[in-house]
């Protein structure tokens, strides 16, 4: 925590009178920066859904210090483990018993580059923050599309690696193309929406019913072939035996 560290005692919002502002008008975003940020906080929602202990948050404020207004940052997505799992305007970290983010996401741009790993990663490292990702999904300054820190000694370090294991999470993170993809462990298994969910199920079902109709397209072509093919034997069986019955009908009698 920062100097001026609140009591571990919880205090409910509707006990703190104090007026904090929950939006400001400021902020913008590309379509990729959203779509990055939307699929993040919803896979790591839909992950913990039947966690009450564990809040995901997106794009809203935390505030760290009571009586401290201006002291709040904005995480583009953020995990806090051991707080209550419920919808607020904004996040008070004395509210839930000191509990700040203990893993923070960033989706990150060439003109946010200098705030994201000063500012913000100073004050994510006062807060405690074990673990800490940027993913630039344009590639305006990372060139693989993400970077991982983890806290050693209180510091937020890098980590290597295009795969990154996040012991919090216990997910693996990997950047694909414009988004950040999170995988079961050492699997190839990735974490799919319900959305993607839904349409991996409908694609499925399609190829299935396409594997199908050809599978009884071939069987019918298959036994078409066999009728065809005895049709045409009988016939040949048919004209050799009246062949045979003509010439028996043409030889001379002795």
């Amino acid at each position: 925590m920062v100097a001026g560290e609140v009591s571990r005692m919880i205090i409910h919002p509707e006990e703190d009178s104090d007026d904090y502002p929950y939006y400001e008008d400021t902020v913008t975003e590309s379509s990729w920066h959203y779509k990055a940020i939307e699929l993040i906080h919803t896979v790591l929602q839909e992950r913990f859904s039947d966690r009450e202990d564990i809040f995901i948050g997106a794009n809203n404020f935390v505030y760290w210090q009571k009586g401290s207004k201006n002291q709040k940052l904005s995480p583009d997505v953020y995990v806090c483990l051991g707080a209550r799992n419920i919808d607020r305007r904004s996040y008070k970290v004395w509210e839930e018993g000191g509990i700040a983010p203990q893993v923070v996401f960033e989706i990150t741009s060439k003109s946010s580059q200098f705030t994201d790993i000063g500012t913000k990663k100073a004050v994510y490292e006062a807060w405690g923050v074990e673990e800490y990702y940027l993913f630039d999904p344009l590639r305006e300054y990372i060139p693989k599309g993400f970077k991982a820190f983890v806290q050693k000694r209180g510091l937020l370090q890098p980590l290597s690696g295009k795969r990154i294991f996040s012991a919090r999470l216990g997910l693996d993170l990997r950047a694909e193309g414009r988004l950040l993809r999170f995988f079961q462990p050492g699997s190839s298994q990735r974490l799919l929406t319900y959305r993607e969910s839904q349409l991996a199920r409908v694609e499925a079902e399609a190829a299935r019913t396409e594997a199908e109709a050809a599978r009884q397209f071939e069987q019918s072509a298959r036994r078409a072939a066999e009728a065809a093919k005895q049709e045409s034997e009988d016939l040949v069986a048919r004209l050799r035996a009246e062949l045979a019955q003509l010439r028996r009908e043409m030889e001379p009698e002795s």
